[in-house]
């Protein structure tokens, strides 16, 4: 009977090692049942199936939440002194340098484990840096289109306004000059087609750019908003950085450019937080909701140091300008206490700034 409760437990504990990646808490919480009916059952046998321990060890260490890998370790550490009070009565010179291999062995797996835990966490944090990096450029760079276009469209604006105005003026006075002086007119229908070809000439030299392929479903698709806060912190969070969203208030219904312009800060903001503040930077965001504006902070406790412009629109100034295409303000400063907080309020009535011709 015994035999076979031992092969039954030899196999549980193998069965146990294939479920631990899909599993890993279940596959644990089992592993420390196994341990105790280990020692209940078979307190004076040293099993070959004894090596799941250190896979298992490895294993918490790498993938279990802290509390519980810490519970994994102190089971075996607890397993291993009460063999060692049962089995091994008479303690020898040998049966000592025996222990403490073990607990050499233990502590060696459970050092590589943390350390390959480690290691994963700063990767995630890499991936999630550099995919952050990587959206600030993508951003940067439509950023970047739209400033051209809106120059483009503002040439355009000036080089039709100006030749229609001409155009008209001169058909106007060519029309009453017609009447006394067909020269005249002549001269003010020469001057028209001249404008005219001017200007479709300036319009050809500046319009090629309108014409390069666009993604349409990509320009057409909606923008992120202050809803999709959550799903940022989220992925920071997944990355092993310490993170805090919380909203103060009753929470209003943004115009989506508002929306948009409080998730681009906030995005930046913790990307800035997340390059410059350090491996153990906290940051909170905060989203108050006022009875006639929002206020927006992210709050960290790094290094305190952050970029004020990097050559392309972005940093302070960026968002600073994005604050005030509506009409919001942007407060952007070290803290007394160490790290950096960037506030934007703006209004819940903000209407973009429009150039006037």
């Amino acid at each position: 009977m015994q035999i076979l409760l031992l092969w039954l437990l030899s196999v549980a504990c193998a069965v146990n090692i294939l479920i631990r990646r899909s599993d890993p808490t279940s596959a644990h919480i089992l592993f420390i049942f196994f341990l105790l009916c280990r020692c209940i059952f078979f307190p004076g046998v040293l099993m070959v199936a004894d090596v799941v321990v250190l896979i298992m060890i490895y294993s918490a260490a790498t993938q279990a939440r802290i509390a519980l890998a810490v519970l994994v370790i102190l089971s075996a550490v607890g397993a291993l002194a009460f063999l060692w009070v049962q089995h091994l009565p008479r303690h020898s010179w040998h049966d000592i340098i025996f222990f403490i291999a073990l607990l050499g062995l233990i502590g060696t797996t459970t050092l590589a484990g943390f350390a390959r835990r480690s290691q994963v966490a700063q990767a995630r944090k890499f991936d999630v840096t550099q995919h952050l990096l990587q959206q600030e450029t993508e951003e940067n760079q439509r950023g970047a289109v739209v400033r051209e276009r809106t120059r483009i469209a503002r040439d355009l604006h000036d080089i039709v306004a100006h030749t229609l105005g001409v155009v008209i003026a001169q058909a106007d006075g060519g029309r009453y000059a017609g009447r006394k002086d067909p020269d005249k007119a002549l001269v003010a229908l020469d001057t028209i087609a001249d404008m005219s070809r001017a200007a479709l000439t300036d319009i050809r030299s500046i319009v090629g750019v309108l014409r390069e392929p666009a993604d349409e479903e990509e320009l057409l698709s909606p923008q992120p908003v202050t809803q999709d806060i959550d799903s940022l912190v989220a992925r920071v969070q997944k990355s092993g950085f310490d993170i805090a969203f919380v909203q103060i208030g009753p929470i209003q219904t943004l115009p989506a450019g508002i929306g948009n312009v409080l998730y681009r800060i906030c995005q930046e903001s913790v990307t800035n937080a997340m390059k410059h503040g350090g491996p153990n930077v906290a940051i909170v965001i905060k989203l108050e909701w006022h009875e006639t504006d929002v206020t927006l902070s992210v709050i960290d406790n790094g290094r305190g140091a952050s970029v004020a412009n990097d050559g392309k629109g972005n940093g302070i100034l960026g968002m600073t300008e994005r604050a005030a295409l509506f009409g919001g303000t942007l407060e952007a400063r070290a803290r007394p206490g160490g790290g950096f907080i960037v506030r934007a309020t703006i209004p819940y009535d903000g209407n973009p700034h429009e150039r006037r011709a």
